[in-house]
């Protein structure tokens, strides 16, 4: 593994396996130990750059001007995910605004922990400590040029609870899964055939696309 960039805010890693598709994969709340997260195995398969929030600021302190630098670089003609769970999922998305990436994988994302707009949340404590809010919510930081496919557990009342400010595709799992969604999605064997299905063709995705249902549908995809 390659140290890529460390400052007091952001790490930046990377396991070149010199393959066209990359994934950049952003850590969740309080995890920042590289092994432990739900998609180190992706790269035993596919090049994967870890970007670490040390702060825990939903992207707020994250050094973007050198993500974007690094990363921008490093997937200049490959085909690039974002991807992230909770926290991870939320900076994967606000990721948008800064790699050219063509696709975000978000689980469980949060809209938005800023404190005026949620006083309520359980990510208050660390909310708090967040001085410079650069981006309250992630809602500017769906673009149009971009795909996103966000799953959702109805587990938890607050995974949902901006739900309806999300564009395609929302995908909703059910209460069946808890907040840490891709880590119960790979306990159950179904998380590395689900990101294979969004890896292959545009034919196998709009298939898949096409039998699942948005979360404001009583329906649930798995």
């Amino acid at each position: 593994m390659q140290i890529l960039f460390e400052s007091e805010t952001t790490y930046i890693s990377f396991i070149d396996m010199n393959t066209e598709i990359v994934f950049i994969c952003f850590n969740g709340l309080g995890n920042q130990e590289l092994k432990t997260l739900d998609f180190y195995s992706l790269s035993k398969t596919y090049s994967i750059i870890f970007v670490t929030d040390k702060t825990s600021s939903w992207g707020n302190n994250l050094d973007w001007k050198n993500c974007s630098k690094i990363i921008n670089k490093i997937i200049d003609g490959k085909t690039a995910y974002s991807i992230g769970v909770s926290m991870g999922g939320t900076n994967s998305i606000l990721s948008s605004n800064y790699l050219n990436t063509q696709y975000v994988i978000a689980f469980n994302p949060q809209f938005t922990v800023y404190p005026e707009i949620v006083p309520n949340s359980e990510y208050l404590p660390h909310a708090n400590k967040i001085n410079n809010w650069i981006h309250k919510t992630i809602e500017e930081s769906f673009l149009n040029n971009k795909i996103y496919y966000l799953f959702v557990s109805t587990y938890d009342i607050n995974d949902t609870l901006f739900v309806d400010k999300y564009p395609n595709y929302v995908f909703d799992c059910g209460p069946k899964y808890g907040h840490n969604l891709a880590f119960d999605l790979k306990k159950a064997g179904m998380l590395d055939g689900l990101l294979s299905v969004l890896t292959s063709s545009p034919t196998t995705i709009n298939k898949f696309v096409k039998n699942r249902v948005r979360l404001d549908k009583k329906n649930y995809i798995l």
